[in-house]
């Protein structure tokens, strides 16, 4: 990304502070909307699944930095907005007895993030991969761009 818009990565790392506070924006504003407008749940869900299925798809198509910083924080609002409105969904269906499905969303999470972990290893048989070497103790190889893999050295 640094090559694409031709800048520093200390701008393009703010991505990420954007993407948290706009994740944090959508999961506090979607939870008191929920809890307001509880004839409009569906429809406000929906409206955010096409908001974030439009703003991943026009994502990387974005040419200037300003725009493509927006669409993420369009992005991750819509993002933590479905978070929040799965768990008030699920208390609200089941009521005292949604304790056992609330788990059941979050193990997901957590088995989602699981699999993130696991697709950044890569195999040692790349012949030449990309190495990156940030102190004497650690290595990043780039194998491909979904495949990371940081060694510690000792």
């Amino acid at each position: 990304m640094q090559d694409i818009y031709e800048t520093k990565i200390k701008v393009i790392t703010l991505v990420i502070v954007l993407r948290a506070v706009g994740s944090v924006i959508g999961a506090f504003s979607s939870g008191l909307l929920l809890d307001k407008c509880p004839k409009w749940r569906y429809f406000i869900l929906f409206g955010c699944t096409c908001l974030l299925g439009l703003s991943t798809a026009i994502l990387p198509h974005m040419i200037y930095i300003w725009a493509f910083f927006m669409v993420s924080i369009v992005c991750s609002f819509a993002c933590g907005a479905l978070d929040t409105g799965g768990n008030v969904l699920c208390l609200d269906t089941w009521k005292d007895a949604s304790g056992p499905y609330l788990h059941s969303i979050h193990f997901s999470f957590a088995v989602k993030y699981l699999c993130c972990i696991f697709s950044f290893l890569g195999d040692e048989s790349d012949n030449n991969p990309k190495r990156m070497i940030i102190n004497d103790k650690i290595t990043v190889r780039i194998i491909s761009y979904s495949r990371i893999i940081i060694i510690l050295e000792s």
